[in-house]
């Protein structure tokens, strides 16, 4: 029984999401920080202080969803940050591109991916997007066996532009379909472009039309 301060509750298994917090206490009042205690870093990693840089868990970074400083703690954002402070303390040449926050996690046999914003997420920064959802199986039925797969695309109805994009499914390639989502939005890709984009056919791994595709051809109905 998990015991909180909304109530108890009673199951088989616990998953406890807590999330990060930076410990950046050490720099109050020396360094530039977000609210939240985030070391602020321009794109080469510099802090406020000059000669002082800072990267991974423990830095703010570039959204590239809204094009604004955020925090989000991922060990990918942290991996490039790392890389591109080396060459930047000799001189400023490796200019950071910022994150999609692009991520996924397997829990028993599924597999659920992402990149971007939901629709929720985007109200929280104060931006209206719209979405839509599909189930299809990620391969013909004329093949042995296929598995359904859920996904969800976000885009702004003003520009188009995508913005985010969930994955579903007990089939384990969803994840490079978030990887497939998190490039378009860095290219600056609307709904329409998704929807238009060469994505390969073999009945071993997909449709004739990719998930990714349908889903896009879906919110082009949509928003018209």
């Amino acid at each position: 029984t998990v015991v909180t301060d909304k109530g108890s509750y009673t199951a088989d298994y616990a998953i406890l999401g807590i999330g990060f917090l930076p410990r950046t206490d050490l720099f109050d009042g020396q360094l530039d920080m977000l609210p939240n205690g985030a070391i602020k870093v321009d794109e080469y990693m510099r802090t406020s202080e000059p000669g002082v840089f800072a990267a991974g868990d423990s830095a703010s970074i570039i959204f590239n969803i809204t094009g604004k400083e955020d925090y989000i703690p991922l060990a990918t954002n942290a991996v490039r940050q790392g890389l591109h402070v080396g060459p930047n303390m000799l001189e400023p040449t490796a200019a950071y591109a910022g994150t999609q926050a692009s991520s996924a996690v397997q829990l028993y046999n599924y597999s659920m991916a992402a990149a971007g914003l939901t629709v929720e997420g985007g109200k929280v920064r104060g931006y209206e997007y719209d979405s839509v959802s599909i189930t299809e199986n990620y391969r013909p039925e004329f093949m042995l066996t296929t598995e359904p797969v859920t996904a969800t695309l976000v885009w702004d109805p003003e520009t188009r532009l995508i913005k985010g994009a969930q994955f579903f499914s007990t089939h384990d390639d969803v994840a490079q379909a978030a990887n497939v989502v998190s490039v378009a939005i860095a290219a600056g890709m609307t709904i329409d472009n998704l929807a238009a984009v060469d994505l390969l056919f073999q009945p071993n791994f997909t449709n004739p039309v990719n998930y990714i595709g349908s889903v896009a051809m879906a919110a082009c109905a949509k928003a018209k």
